[in-house]
């Protein structure tokens, strides 16, 4: 398999993944919305995925995603450590995650900056490009 196809892989995986991310992320959501103040654990959950997110989606070419997840992470990183979380926070959290949802709906791997990157270059090679770069 071609550096290329394995890319193409990776990210037809990482596609199928979000989907799945996106599926807890809006149960653990929905868990934080009830009457009673929210507990923690759900929200911090839900951070810790959209954290994840952020990052894996920005190293794999797909920034607009990665700005998506960012703004959400950002949001219930605050909210995970207030004592107290009202009902309007909340809504901006979902706010946030619908906007990731849609933004993230039309994931393919297609629409990564990566699948159709030249991967044809050596290891060897890159680290030495990039050496060169560095010095000029």
């Amino acid at each position: 398999m071609t550096p290329q196809e394995q890319m193409r892989d990776l990210l037809k995986r990482y596609c199928t993944k979000l989907f799945g991310q996106l599926e807890i992320l809006d149960h653990l959501l929905s868990q934080s919305c009830g009457i009673d103040a929210p507990s923690r654990a759900p929200l911090t959950e839900a951070q810790n995925i959209t954290h994840e997110m952020r990052g894996t989606s920005g190293s794999l070419g797909f920034s607009d995603i990665s700005a998506a997840a960012s703004a959400l992470d950002n949001d219930l990183k605050l909210l995970a450590t207030q004592d107290r979380v009202a009902q309007s926070q909340l809504q901006i959290s979902k706010m946030l995650f619908a906007r990731l949802r849609q933004i993230a709906s039309q994931a393919t791997p297609q629409k990564s900056t990566l699948y159709f990157a030249d991967l044809s270059i050596p290891a060897s090679s890159a680290s030495s490009v990039a050496r060169s770069r560095t010095l000029t």
